[in-house]
């Protein structure tokens, strides 16, 4: 069989050397090499243990050995039975996702497992199956800027987080309060724009951020002290009309 769309938003290779590819469409795709083809996950009609939908994104492994796929919502993958348990987002309950769209899974060293989606920061804890929420809240400045979040920087005890209409968010994992970098048209060092596509660190700790609507790329060293100086259109890498990965490398710094 081969892959389920032309469209592939995420590629992933776990522990047992499976190549698997998300796709835009066509749902979750796992190379088999002994047929030169894929075998496909997609939703099926009644059938709770299928994959639960068709534009995936994110697939991390965590330490145990278990493969999270985000699409539809959060799958968790039995790979004895070949087939998934859905963690969705449920109306007016808030020990659930606040969207099914995920944009990024990470677990951090201390073990704690995120998910990112375009409603919201969560942390999710496996063992009970339910998810504490982060979203934006107007009430409290502390909160998340915007509860659409694009990327992030695990950095120990601080996650950087990108979001789609605040810029660059620090979260203080200590205190789970963020405190928030965003463009300011009188200030030409400031961010060049609100909205975050992409952020990677380098080998030297420095943030290069990605950004939307031909404001290229900036940077700036999270561990220098006072404000953090963004740099715009930096030299050897062209702006962008949209969204785009940075891939951190010994060679540099380059764009997907």
């Amino acid at each position: 069989m081969s892959i389920g769309s032309d469209i592939v938003n995420y590629m992933y290779q776990d522990s047992d050397d499976h190549l698997w590819f998300s796709t835009l469409g066509g749902g979750v795709n796992r190379y088999v090499p002994e047929v030169d083809g894929f075998k496909r996950y997609v939703p099926i009609p009644n059938d709770p243990s299928s994959i639960a939908g068709n534009d995936g994104s994110a697939i991390v492994e965590d330490r145990n050995g278990v493969l999270w796929i985000g699409v539809g919502g959060l799958n968790r993958y039995d790979r004895r039975r070949d087939s998934f348990t859905r963690y969705v987002s449920v109306p007016d309950d808030p020990t659930t996702l606040g969207s099914n769209d995920i944009t990024f899974l990470h677990e951090d060293r201390y073990g704690t497992f995120w998910v990112g989606t375009t409603h919201g920061l969560h942390v999710f804890d496996r063992a009970r199956g339910t998810f504490t929420r982060y979203q934006h809240d107007p009430a409290d400045p502390r909160s998340l800027g915007n509860s659409s979040v694009t990327s992030f920087v695990d950095d120990d005890s601080v996650m950087w987080i990108g979001t789609m209409g605040s810029g660059v968010n620090r979260l203080d994992k200590r205190t789970m309060e963020f405190s928030k970098y965003r463009h300011d048209p009188h200030d030409p060092s400031s961010l060049g724009n609100d909205n975050v596509s992409e952020l990677v660190r380098d080998k030297n700790g420095r943030l290069w951020i990605g950004t939307w609507d031909r404001a290229g790329l900036n940077m700036f060293n999270p561990r220098r002290q006072g404000p953090p100086p963004f740099f715009t259109d930096t030299p050897g890498i062209p702006t962008m009309n949209g969204p785009s990965r940075l891939i951190s490398a010994r060679s540099g710094l380059t764009r997907k």
